[in-house]
């Protein structure tokens, strides 16, 4: 049924992304086809004029303060939509939902492709937003939407512009919901084509097909054959799992992790992956020009090592200028800041050649473009991957940035971002998106985000996971749908939180896991240890039997994937000890024990 459900969830999201959504789809599946019952799939359109190839007219499409025509420089089809005349930033095409179908509350999905025309010189980048404009019947004030906003747009060049959101419930009663494109300045024309609204998954069953996913992409097959010259009762196998091929981690403070017992062993016990949060950063480690501060890292990174834990990391650069070190602000001269850059990657890089898992870059180069406005190019940026590869070949380098699985807003300019630098040749290994939440993450959409972000055909790691709330209830229940999405999404390898304990949070104890000195869990807490001890970990025994003398007995169970104790008792007594592990490229995983009558002393 896993299999199953896989393909329908693909199914679905495929007949969501075909190219010109004019109408409604309408699939139903046999169970006999499938070898088993599937309900219909349903995908309503919910613009009209979608494509843009029938007459525009104000039926569907219009605009406000501008004019609207059909033109042949189309995205896909035969046609587009021209937004000319346009006296203000606002004024952009738009139309009027329908309410009978569009609901507040509900998940839904806007994709379209727009490009801008300019009938003026520019003097300044532009900016495309998507809005949506909530009129109410009372007549109070409108109430305004923003799905995505897409900044530094080039000219005459089709993008996509695509949100997936919840629609506002501003709990008043509705008079008019009406989807437009705006941003430009005026006499910016605006050119339309390829839209589509649909609506997600608002069943609820998502948290169902998700379990489903984790069964199939989670799971590998273990088995345990056993084999003896003579015939053996009462024989017993425990597996017991040591650790998750899935990365499940923190960030850590690296001076508290090395002087606080309490937090430590908190950490020790309950995650496999770490990150030092601050410890690593250019800031941090060269605050004076040529005076390094290495020892808190090395103090923790030892700790760490000797516990058996894998570390990410973060960050070789900082892309927002105020981030860096002072003298590294100040410089001004491009040959100048890309041999101190290319110092700093062999610096930091060398330094812990060989015991980093991953690097994170050039943090958040979304929010800040230092290194590229002050060398004049991407190139720097470029630079920064291939001297990291350079240094240490082994270490997989990421991109990371926030308001990408969180807000959405930046998820295609991430996207485009990527696309970039895989284009450049920049040895980009992953994507790291951070997950900071402030609003309660909604499974349906994080796995249409990650869906999307999957078509790069790249590992994702979920990065800087937290969810700021004051009610610990409600950050348990919204911290595990978001944990579920990702853990049961294919391109997802792993998920860590920005941290756990409520007095060294960055958000404060309303996004913390544990509170007080003796590290208490609260609701998210128990939560975490719910899944990470007991429902995403395969600790089993069974019963065996007896094994007879020249034919071998096998028992086999599906397993998490990762690295197994496996302890055999006879009648009680341990007889043997060994070590497996099961990883997703192997599914399944055969290990042979010969037994022998234990000797009793």
């Amino acid at each position: 049924m896993a299999a199953v459900d896989s393909f329908t969830r693909h199914l679905a999201t495929a007949i969501s992304r075909v190219s010109k959504p004019h109408m409604s789809f309408w699939f139903c599946i046999s169970g006999l086809l499938l070898l088993a019952s599937l309900d219909c799939l349903a995908i309503q359109q919910l613009l009209k004029n979608a494509n843009l190839e029938q007459p525009i007219s104000s039926q569907n499409w219009k605009c406000f303060n501008c004019k609207v025509f059909s033109v042949t420089d189309a995205h896909g089809g035969q046609e587009a939509l021209l937004s000319a005349y346009r006296t203000a930033k606002y004024a952009g095409p738009g139309q009027t939902l329908d309410l009978s179908k569009v609901k507040p509350g509900h998940h839904y999905q806007f994709k379209s492709f727009v490009k801008i025309d300019p009938a003026i010189k520019l003097t300044s980048s532009q900016k495309i937003i998507a809005t949506i404009r909530h009129s109410f019947t009372d007549g109070s004030k409108d109430e305004y939407q923003t799905l995505a906003s897409i900044p530094d747009v080039r000219l005459n060049t089709w993008l996509p512009v695509n949100a997936d959101f919840i629609l506002k419930d501003f709990k008043k009663h509705l008079k008019e919901l009406y989807l437009y494109i705006e941003g430009p300045v005026p006499g910016v024309n605006i050119v339309l084509d390829d839209t589509s609204l649909t609506e997600l998954d608002n069943s609820g069953t998502w948290r169902t097909e998700a379990a489903k996913r984790i069964e199939a992409i989670r799971k590998g097959d273990l088995t345990i054959t056993f084999q003896s010259d003579a015939p053996l009762s009462n024989v017993e196998v425990k597996l017991e799992q040591l650790n998750h091929e899935f990365g499940f981690g923190t960030a850590v403070a690296a001076d508290f992790l090395q002087t606080n017992t309490n937090y430590r062993n908190w950490y020790l016990n309950n995650f496999e992956w770490a990150v030092l949060e601050n410890a690593l950063k250019w800031r941090q480690v060269e605050w004076t020009r040529g005076h390094f501060k290495w020892a808190p890292v090395d103090g923790a990174l030892k700790i760490l090592e000797d516990n058996g834990k894998k570390v990410r990391g973060h960050t070789i650069f900082w892309a927002v200028k105020a981030r860096n070190p002072e003298w590294v602000q100040k410089i001004t001269d491009k040959t100048e800041l890309h041999q101190v850059c290319m110092k700093r990657a062999t610096d930091v890089v060398s330094r812990y050649k060989g015991r980093l898992q991953h690097w994170d870059v050039n943090n958040e180069m979304m929010a800040g473009s230092f290194f590229k406005d002050t060398y004049g190019s991407s190139k720097i940026r470029y630079d920064m991957f291939t001297k990291a590869k350079e240094v240490d070949p082994n270490v997989k380098l990421f991109l990371n940035d926030y308001n990408v699985i969180s807000g959405g807003g930046r998820l295609y300019t991430y996207i485009n971002m990527i696309r970039e630098f895989v284009a450049a040749k920049a040895p980009v290994s992953g994507i790291g998106v951070q997950g900071h939440f402030s609003a309660r993450p909604e499974g349906p959409i994080l796995l249409n985000r990650l869906d999307e972000l999957a078509k790069l055909n790249l590992p994702i790691w979920i990065t800087e996971l937290d969810y700021t709330v004051k009610d610990n209830q409600q950050r348990a229940d919204g911290l595990e749908d978001a944990l579920t999405a990702f853990f049961s999404h294919p391109s997802v390898d792993g998920v860590l939180f920005w941290g756990y304990y409520d007095g060294r949070h960055w958000r404060g104890k309303d996004a913390a896991l544990v509170n007080g000195p003796n590290m208490t869990p609260n609701a998210a807490g128990k939560m975490w240890q719910r899944l990470f001890h007991n429902e995403w970990r395969s600790n089993i025994v069974k019963k065996v039997g007896t094994v007879p003398p020249g034919r071998d007995v096998s028992v086999s169970e599906r397993v998490f994937y990762g690295k197994y104790k496996v302890t055999t008792s006879i009648n009680g007594q341990t007889y043997s000890t060994r070590y497996v592990t099961i990883n997703k490229s192997q599914g399944k995983k055969t290990l042979r024990i010969p037994l022998a009558e234990p000797v009793i002393g």
